[in-house]
This record gives structure tokens, sequence and C-alpha cells, in this order.
């Protein structure tokens, strides 16, 4: 009688050990599964976040181009200083607020974007250093955008739109 005591037991034990050990695996094995599907997962939100980067640089290169700058800053009432000076801010604000998408592109784009804004700023500020100390804004705007249509290769926002196109259909 004992010793069947103690085989049903060592039975109960074993049956509840059995049971354990298989909980556990399959514990395991879903760990194992959730681990796969996050190490893959970072790969989709990669080209995700590099897309978005490219969208946003685009904005920028638009939104950047002198004509659309003259668009969106224009007050009748300023100086031709005043205009250069809110021009130029508005790119360097612009350029701010997506300084972090550099972490997403080729150290090339990203440089290919910061001399763009170096160039349009460097234009505004020669535009502006050659006019009349009396001049408004009408007249650098007006000098602005007669240098960009006569020459628009002069800024880099056409080829780096380009850039970042090409960059895009290569996402992967």
């Amino acid at each position: 009688m004992i010793m069947s005591n103690t085989i049903i037991w060592l039975t109960v034990i074993a049956v509840a050990l059995f049971i354990v050990v298989v909980y556990c695996l399959f514990f395991i094995q879903k760990l194992y599964h959730k681990l796969e599907l996050a190490q893959a997962a970072p790969k989709v939100d990669q080209a995700q976040l590099k897309l978005a980067a490219l969208e946003r640089l685009a904005v920028f290169a638009e939104r950047s181009k002198i004509n659309a700058l003259i668009t969106r800053t224009f007050q009748t009432h300023y100086s031709a200083r005043d205009m250069q000076t809110t021009l130029i801010n508005t790119i360097k604000e612009e350029y701010d607020y997506n300084i972090s998408q550099q972490v997403y592109i080729t150290p090339e784009l990203w440089d290919a974007v910061s001399k763009m804004k170096e160039q349009n700023i460097y234009i505004i500020n020669q535009v502006a250093a050659s006019l009349p100390a009396n001049a408004n804004a009408l007249d650098l705007n007006k000098n602005l955008l007669e240098l960009t249509t006569a020459n628009p290769a002069i800024t880099m926002n056409t080829m780096v739109l380009d850039a970042l196109q090409y960059e895009t259909k290569n996402v992967r």
C-alpha cells in the first residue's frame, strides 16, 4: 500500500513536471517568435522613416525656393533689409525644423540639402547688397525673381529635389 501511494505520488509529480516543461517550452517558443518579429520590424520601420525624411526634405526644398519664399513672406511695408532678414530667417527656421532628418539619409544628400540652404541665403544676400540703401521689399523681390527666372540653375533646389526623388525610388 505504501509502495502504491509512492508510485501514485511519483506519477502525479512526473505528470505535473511534464505539464510545466511543456508550458515552459510553449512560452519560450512564443517569446522566440516575438523576438523574430521584433528583429524584422526595424527593417520596415527604417524604410518608412527614411521615406518620411525624404518627403520632409522635399517639402523643405520646395518651400526654400526663392520664389516660394517671396510668395509666403512678402510684406509691402518692408524695406529691402527687412525682407532680406525675413527670407533668410525663414530658410534657417525651415532648415532647423528638418535638421533631424539627416540621420535617415546619406551624408552626401544631407550635404546637398545644406549647400542648397547656404546657396539660397548667399543669393539673397548678394542681391540685397546690390540694392541702394533706400530700396524696399518690392525692389529686392523683383531682383531676386528676375535673377532666378533668368538663371533657373542658379539655385540648387531642382538638383536637390531630383536627388531626393532618386533616393526615394531606391528605398528598400
